[in-house]
């Protein structure tokens, strides 16, 4: 199976990019956080009620769920645009889209998977 790639790489290390944006440091801190507890699994969804939008972000390490706290449902999108572009994934696609995210210090390869851009994102550690 073949993904196209845009060869952005996510460099975990602390030092690494410190002027980053928010959003990237962010991204970057889950990833982190899920690679040094051997996560396979990371959840981007967004919940919607009649009241209020809900952002939830979870990992998986050996089959247990690990919930986030929800950060702001604002933050949803820019953080699945973020993860389109470093998975060459065209962030307004419709139906079932695949990419491929690498990250090195350290390294690991995520395969990214979503039905519907708009409410939920996976990524499996490949």
């Amino acid at each position: 199976m073949s993904y196209r790639t845009n060869n952005i790489v996510i460099d975990l290390s602390p030092n690494a990019d410190a002027d980053q944006a928010p959003i990237k440091r962010f991204v970057k801190l889950i990833f982190f956080m899920a690679t040094q507890e051997s996560g396979e699994r990371l959840e981007f969804g967004l919940e919607r009620s009649e009241a209020e939008e809900t952002m939830r972000i979870f990992y998986v390490v050996k089959g247990q769920k690990y919930d986030m706290a929800p950060p702001p449902a604002r933050l949803f999108k820019p953080i699945v645009v973020m993860l389109c572009n470093c998975a060459s994934v065209p962030y307004y696609s419709k139906g079932h889209v695949k990419g491929q995210i690498e990250t090195k210090n350290p390294d690991s390869t995520w395969l990214l998977e979503s039905d519907d851009l708009q409410k939920c994102v996976v990524l499996s550690k490949i």
